[in-house]
C-alpha cells in the first residue's frame, strides 16, 4: 500500500489517513485527518469561534440590509463581471422593465447573458430570462411549440 508525509507532523502514513481534495494532485488533503482534528480542536477553524458564529448568525438571521447587499454584490461581480450600480444603471435604461416582454417584474431583473461569450444583453424577468436559455440550448423548440400551439388554436 502507498504512503504519503504529512505536510503538519512530517510522519509518513497510509493514504487512508489523508481526507479527499479535487483540486490536489493526488486527490488526497496535504495533512493527515489526525493533524486537521487536532488544528479544528484547538479552535483554529474559524467557524467554530464563537464570535464569529455570534456575527454570523446574527446578520444572517436578521437578513441584514448590509448581509444581502454583499452577497448580491459577490454575486453580480462574479457571475457577470458588474457592480450592483451598473445593475442599477441598466434597470433605469429599461425603466425598470422586462427587456424582452415589457412587463415591471414582482421580482428582480435577471441579468442575460450569453453564454458563448459572457457579454451581457440586458435585464429579463424570470420567465423570460428561462424562456431564453432554453432557446439557446435548443433553437429548433421555438418552431416546434409555434406548431403546437397552432394547433390547439383553433
Amino acid at each position: 500500500m502507498a504512503d504519503k508525509t504529512c505536510f503538519l507532523c512530517k510522519e509518513k502514513k497510509p493514504l487512508k489517513s489523508f481526507g479527499k481534495r479535487k483540486a490536489s494532485p493526488d486527490g488526497l488533503q496535504y495533512q493527515c485527518r489526525e493533524c486537521i482534528s487536532q488544528y479544528e480542536r484547538n479552535g483554529n477553524r474559524p467557524s467554530r469561534q464563537p464570535e464569529y458564529r455570534a456575527k454570523y448568525f446574527q446578520e444572517k438571521e436578521k437578513g441584514s440590509e448590509s448581509y444581502l447587499k454583499n452577497t448580491r454584490r459577490a454575486h453580480l461581480k462574479k457571475m457577470y463581471g458588474i457592480t450592483p450600480e451598473i445593475y442599477e444603471k441598466m434597470r433605469s435604461q429599461q425603466k425598470g422593465k422586462c427587456g424582452m416582454c415589457g412587463k415591471i417584474p414582482k421580482k428582480r431583473l435577471a441579468v442575460d447573458h450569453d453564454h458563448s461569450t459572457d457579454k451581457i444583453r440586458g435585464l429579463l424577468c424570470f420567465k423570460c430570462n428561462t424562456f431564453i436559455g432554453y432557446i439557446e440550448t435548443s433553437r429548433d423548440i421555438v418552431e416546434e411549440a409555434t406548431i403546437y400551439l397552432e394547433k390547439y388554436c383553433e
